[in-house]
């Protein structure tokens, strides 16, 4: 759902979105998981093609799944990534994650660790 568009260039937007799963906890290891943030393209005026976005998300397994017995219990984060789109086929990404553990007892984790903070960078070149 875009709540702008830049009146020079419609490509130029931002937007919400959201995306919610739901399975049958019998036949699937995640019951359900949810997720929504804030993208669009084209932030900055010298830079019409980048990509942006920040969100959350939570995702929650099943309790008939081995994942619980696992160790794997639920997850809930946030991601925010900007991409330079250096040329037409080829962009650059920068992404940070902050990540709840979804680790617990179970049969391959024994202690609850810390929440993380992973970042990426991700060149795409595209043929």
């Amino acid at each position: 759902l875009a709540f702008w568009t830049h009146p020079d260039n419609e490509e130029r937007n931002a937007g919400f979105f959201l995306r919610f799963g739901y399975a049958d906890d019998e036949t699937n290891p995640i019951e359900w998981n949810l997720a929504g943030g804030i993208g669009g393209v084209g932030l900055f005026d010298n830079r019409p093609y980048d990509r942006y976005g920040i969100g959350i998300f939570h995702t929650e397994p099943s309790d008939k799944s081995p994942l619980p017995l696992l160790g794997i219990q639920e997850e809930t984060g946030c991601e925010m990534f900007y991409s330079f789109q250096i040329m037409p086929a080829v962009a650059l990404t920068f992404d940070l994650q902050y990540i709840d553990t979804s680790l617990g007892d179970g049969l391959l984790v024994t202690e609850t660790p810390d929440d993380a903070w992973v970042g990426g960078l991700r060149l795409r070149i595209v043929l």
